[in-house]
């Protein structure tokens, strides 16, 4: 037998939850507004009787400015994205390229950032969340793509 369920959490983080008696996966995607938080798998844990469980979202903050490649330039509004074993999270860069993220510590990422006007686009593969860290991102012209089809 399989369940689900779901709760939005008030402001105040709180939440409540309606669940039969089994053994449960926990996952937690912070809201929008927390969207550079990255969402987290916690340990499966049986439920037999009313509980209180707390989720600890804290971890490694990355933080840094998406930059073009070809001038040094910040990019604004540049969504930057982190996308690791366990999760991902998103921002959209400050009016400065400046962006902040919080991962899970210990997790891998691929980090993007990529912008539509002008359209640009860079890549840092294979990061571990060890520390935290500053760094920047190199974004260049993406390149034009054409398909067609044979008729």
């Amino acid at each position: 037998l399989r369940a689900r369920s779901d709760a939005v959490a008030a402001a105040n983080g709180a939440y409540l939850l309606y669940i039969p008696t089994g053994d449960y996966r926990w996952y937690v995607q912070p809201g929008y507004l927390n969207s550079y938080i990255a969402s987290r798998q916690f340990p499966q844990t049986t439920v037999a009787a009313p509980q209180t469980r707390d989720f600890d979202l804290s971890g490694v903050t990355w933080s840094g400015v998406v930059r073009r490649a070809d001038t040094g330039q910040p990019v604004p509004g540049a969504d930057v994205y982190a996308s690791g074993n366990t999760g991902y999270g998103f921002e959209t860069a400050g009016s400065g390229g400046e962006f902040l993220l919080v991962v899970n510590p210990n997790d891998v990422y691929s980090v993007t950032a990529s912008s539509y006007t002008p359209p640009l686009e860079g890549f840092i593969h294979a990061v571990e969340a060890l520390n935290d860290s500053s760094f920047d991102i190199l974004v260049s012209p993406t390149p034009t793509r054409v398909f067609f089809t044979r008729r």
